[in-house]
């Protein structure tokens, strides 16, 4: 087991004077919270060509790339500014038989 520690100044609020120093503690800091986000596993995003994606599934499932814009990551998920509605089927991985096998120097 590591253990990560580093000095934080911070006010607490200790109306029971339970606190004394030299303890030590787990603590959570909360930096805020962001609500209503579309949000994508993080796992689902590749890069194509210069421009970051996802695959979604298409008619007959069938996937196809689609770019966006990313925002903030938090633990597996990956905010959505742009480039879907919330409709999608996002893929983390190609369904049977539907993915294109690219070509080295004209060679499969």
């Amino acid at each position: 087991m590591s253990v990560t520690s580093f000095e934080v100044k911070t006010s607490v609020i200790d109306p029971e004077h339970l606190l004394r120093s030299g303890m030590n503690v787990n603590v959570t800091f909360n930096a805020g919270e962001l609500n209503n986000l579309l949000v994508v596993p993080t796992g689902a995003i590749v890069q194509q060509d210069s421009a970051q994606g996802i695959f979604v599934a298409k008619d007959k499932g069938d996937p196809v790339f689609m770019p966006i814009v990313v925002g903030t990551t938090v633990n597996d998920k990956t905010e959505v500014k742009s480039g879907l509605t919330g409709t999608e089927q996002v893929l983390l991985s190609f369904p049977p038989g539907t993915r294109k096998v690219s070509k080295l120097n004209g060679r499969p």
